[in-house]
This record gives C-alpha cells, sequence and structure tokens, in this order.
C-alpha cells in the first residue's frame, strides 16, 4: 500500500481571526452610516446648521409634558407592580416555611432578609440617583415650566370665574384624598410633580369656590356684582336711616345705643339659609335673588328706633339700634342640624381674617381730611370750631374740629362721617354702629379716626385725624391737645391710650 503524503505547514502561515478588529471596524462603519444619514436629513430639510438645531430644541421642549406625564405614568405603573412584587413575595415566604424544616427555615430567611436588605439599599441608592435626574430635567426645562404655569393660572381664572359645577365634599373623600398621597408621593418620584402640584391647586381653588367657603372668595367676582358693593349699599342704606332720624328730629343733643348685628353673623346666616345646610353649594357668586336674600336677612337682624327727651331746656335725641344674634336667626328661620353646623363652623376664630377681607376690604384712607386738618395746626382755642357747630362758648373741642374738617371735605353731608361733638356716645357709637369700627391693634390708614381712652376705662375721652402710620409709628393731628392747641402727634401702634378706630368708607 502506497504511502499518503501529508504536506507540511509551515509554522506562522495560519492566519488567526482578530475578532476585536472587526468589531471595531463595523462600530467604524455604523458611525460613518449614521453620520452621512443626519447628514442628509440635515440637508434635505434644513437650511442652516442654526436652523437645524432650534429645530431640535423646538422639539424636545414641545415634547416636555408629554415625557413629564409619560414618567408619571410609568411611576405609577412601577409603584402598582412592586406591590404585586411584593404580596407575590409574601406568598412564597409563607409556602416555604410550610415545607421546610425549621432549620432549614430559619437559614433561609436569614438569608432572604439580607438580601432584602441589600436589595433596600440600592433601592434607596437608585432612587436618589432618579431625583437627581429629575432635578437635572426640571433645570432644563424650567423657562417651559413658567409658561405653561402662567397659562394654566389664566385657566384657573376663567374656570373660577364660570364654575358652577357641584362637588360633593365628603369626609370619605377627604380621606380618599389624604390615603391617595402615597401614590402621588411615588409619582412625584418618577418626576412628574410639577403637573401634580400644578392639578392640585386648580383641584383646590376649584373645590373652594364651589362650596359654602366661596363666600371667602365673594369679592373676586369680577363681571358680576361682589359682596364688597353689597356689603356697602346695606352700609350706605343704614347711615342714611340714623341721618334721616337726625335731620327731621329736633334736637340739641344725641346719643346713639348700638347692639347692632355683627357682618359675619349676617353672612353666616345668609351662606346657611342659601345653601340649606348643603356644602356644595357654590357661594362666590351673587345674582338679584340672592341680593334680596341678604337684604332680607340684613333687615331682619337690625332694628332702628329713636325717642327724644327733655332735659335742663335741652331736648336729647336718642337712637337704639337692635341686632338679632345669630342663634337667634337660626330658631327663627327654624334651621336643621346640618345649617346649624354650618353657621357653628363659619364663625369660629380661625377665619376671622377671611371676614375681614370680605367685610372692609381694602381702603387707602383718604389725605383731604388730613390736608385740611394740616392747614389747621397752630390754633389755639378751637374757637373756628366749637363755634361752627353751634356752641357759644368754649367746650373740649377736640372732636368738633374732626367734624369741621370732615364738613369742610362735604363727608358729613354724604354720611361718610357724622357731625359729632361728644367722643363716646356720638363718635365711636356711630362707627360701632354702621359697622365701621376697629379695635386697637389695627394698622390705621390716612383719615382714619383714632380715639383715645386715657382713663383706661372703655371710654372715649379724646379723638384725632390718623395722618399717616410708618412701621409701628401712628402720626396723628389733633385739636384741643395740651395748651389748648392744635397739633401733630405720634404714637406707638401698642399704645395702651388707643381705644380704637373709626374707618370712614371714603
Amino acid at each position: 500500500m502506497a504511502d499518503i503524503k501529508i504536506k507540511e505547514s509551515k509554522k506562522g502561515t495560519i492566519k488567526t481571526l482578530d475578532k476585536g478588529l472587526i468589531n471595531a471596524q463595523k462600530l467604524k462603519d455604523n458611525i460613518i452610516s449614521v453620520k452621512d444619514k443626519t447628514k442628509e436629513t440635515y440637508e434635505n430639510n434644513y437650511n442652516s446648521g442654526e436652523e437645524y438645531a432650534t429645530g431640535k430644541i423646538t422639539q424636545t421642549v414641545s415634547n416636555t409634558p408629554n415625557f413629564l406625564y409619560r414618567r408619571n405614568k410609568e411611576g405609577i405603573e412601577n409603584l402598582r407592580k412592586k406591590k404585586e412584587n411584593i404580596h407575590k413575595i409574601k406568598d412564597k415566604l409563607y409556602n416555604f416555611k410550610r415545607k421546610t424544616k425549621i432549620k432549614q427555615r430559619a437559614k433561609s430567611i436569614s438569608k432572604l432578609r439580607k438580601n432584602i436588605k441589600n436589595n433596600a439599599k440600592r433601592t434607596i441608592k437608585t432612587a436618589k440617583t432618579t431625583v437627581k435626574t429629575a432635578k437635572k430635567t426640571v433645570k432644563a426645562t424650567v423657562k417651559t415650566t413658567q409658561k405653561v404655569v402662567k397659562a394654566l393660572k389664566a385657566t384657573v381664572r376663567a374656570t373660577v370665574t364660570a364654575i358652577k359645577v357641584t362637588v360633593k365634599a365628603t369626609i370619605a373623600t377627604v380621606k380618599a384624598i389624604i390615603l391617595g398621597i402615597k401614590a402621588l408621593i411615588a409619582a412625584i418620584a418618577a418626576g412628574g410633580w410639577i403637573v401634580i402640584v400644578i392639578i392640585l391647586v386648580i383641584c383646590l381653588i376649584a373645590f373652594l369656590c364651589s362650596s359654602i367657603y366661596g363666600i371667602f372668595f365673594s369679592n373676586e367676582n369680577e363681571e358680576g356684582t361682589n359682596m364688597s358693593s353689597v356689603i356697602s349699599e346695606l352700609n350706605d342704606e343704614f347711615m342714611k336711616k340714623i341721618t334721616d332720624i337726625q335731620n327731621t328730629t329736633e334736637h340739641n343733643e344725641y346719643e346713639i345705643n348700638s347692639n347692632r348685628a355683627e357682618w359675619k353673623d349676617i353672612l353666616a346666616i345668609y351662606v346657611a339659609k342659601v345653601s340649606n345646610g348643603k356644602d356644595e353649594t357654590e357661594l362666590m357668586t351673587l345674582d338679584d335673588k340672592r341680593v334680596q336674600t341678604l337684604k332680607e336677612i340684613f333687615w331682619k337682624m337690625n332694628n332702628i328706633s329713636s325717642r327724644t327727651e327733655t332735659k335742663d331746656d335741652k331736648t336729647i335725641l336718642y337712637i337704639e339700634v337692635t341686632g338679632k344674634t345669630a342663634e337667634e336667626m337660626m330658631n327663627e328661620y327654624n334651621f336643621n342640624t346640618k345649617q346649624r353646623q354650618q353657621v357653628q363652623e363659619l364663625l369660629k376664630d380661625k377665619y376671622a381674617s377671611l371676614w375681614n377681607a370680605v367685610i372692609y376690604g381694602t381702603s387707602s384712607g383718604s389725605q383731604d381730611i388730613v390736608q385740611v386738618a394740616k392747614q389747621q395746626i397752630g390754633n389755639v382755642g378751637g374757637q373756628p370750631y366749637w363755634s361752627w357747630y353751634g356752641f357759644s362758648s368754649r367746650v373740649e373741642w377736640c372732636a368738633c374740629f374732626v367734624s369741621w374738617c370732615a364738613n369742610q371735605c362735604g363727608y358729613i353731608d354724604a354720611g361718610i362721617i357724622p357731625k359729632f361733638a361728644n367722643c363716646q356716645n356720638e363718635g365711636v357709637a356711630w362707627f360701632k354702629t354702621v359697622g365701621l369700627w376697629k379695635d386697637a391693634g389695627y394698622l390705621p390708614q390716612s383719615g382714619d379716626i383714632i380715639f383715645f381712652d386715657w382713663e383706661n376705662d372703655g371710654i372715649s375721652d379724646h379723638v384725632g385725624i390718623v395722618e399717616k402710620t410708618e412701621n409701628s409709628t401712628i402720626f396723628t393731628i389733633e385739636g384741643n391737645t395740651s395748651n389748648d392747641v392744635c397739633k401733630q402727634n405720634e404714637y406707638n401702634i401698642n399704645s395702651s391710650d388707643i381705644l380704637g378706630y373709626g374707618t370712614p368708607a371714603y
């Protein structure tokens, strides 16, 4: 048999396959391909590099809300899956405990605890990284978000004005909202916190305005009648009745004994009557029917009467104002349990500042009466003021001075400030009667009338005009001060000598 010849291979002639080099070449080819495609897209669709960059940025910004929505949705879905996984783990652990022996179970549980602990550490670390990434994303999109917020603010205004929907707010709903906070936390971690906050603000405003608490926003109705205008109208009617009694009844002096119903009591009764005890009733807006209801309640709660007496050849006019309490009105209207609860809730002290904003609104005061008073600084004896009032000889003339200044501005004829010579029985009583009184501690405006109590017995002994307030110092112009002159003074806003203020509705 012939021998089989075998060709000897030369050392070094067998080529080995260099996979690294091949992969590098493929990567290079892919990069070149992508570059060519990008260049082709750029040249076909854009005229310049600047236009291309602008287009990319615009596309990214326009997609930001969708990105946030997706991240928010993904966060919620991840939370759901994690809950399911937790339940599955618990089930497996339970079955594992039943099938294994005590020693094996102890070892397995120990190992499982270690794994859970390690996983928890990794999860926390991942969560921190996610939060940092979300912060960077927020910074990059803050300008876009600001535009979105501005647009949403406009939407909120329109929504609040047009709101007429019924929202049933019950204790069960509130509890459900509280439980939902857990889901919100997960969504926030997923990057959707901006959208959530905006939605919550809109929902909160809508909820308040479409419930009985809308009464606190009743001055914000720009398109129709607002509450402050109705209150002002009723105050004017009330003052006119008192002025008519004074003008049509002969008298030398007058006294007002006032126990007028407070406006917050009147409005609380109004809320309960209109809502009939239903918290979801919208009370932000006013129509003719509601205005008429409020007026009827006002005059049911306030009554004005008068009489005259002659003493020492002087005719004294006594004006009596009697007001009903909220409790009396609840009984008169036969309110049900829910209506009574509404009134009691709205009259709590925590709503005091909100009521003040509705009832008194904001006032810039009056510089007119201040300028008139300034021109009188230096007068001694007060003869122009007490003689104008009708006295034939000197009297304590501080109130005559304030009345004279008010008359120069036309405020007495307009019913804005009363003509008074007695600080307590005529001045303080009048402002309290018409609902324009503020106790000490209030920050007065220029033109407010300041009443003093030197004896600290609750009775006013002196009166002046507020010139201005700077920080915690009140500057005044007063007649009949020390040495019987008209001059400027100043007091600390918390001075115990201040009884309170009349706040004319200039």
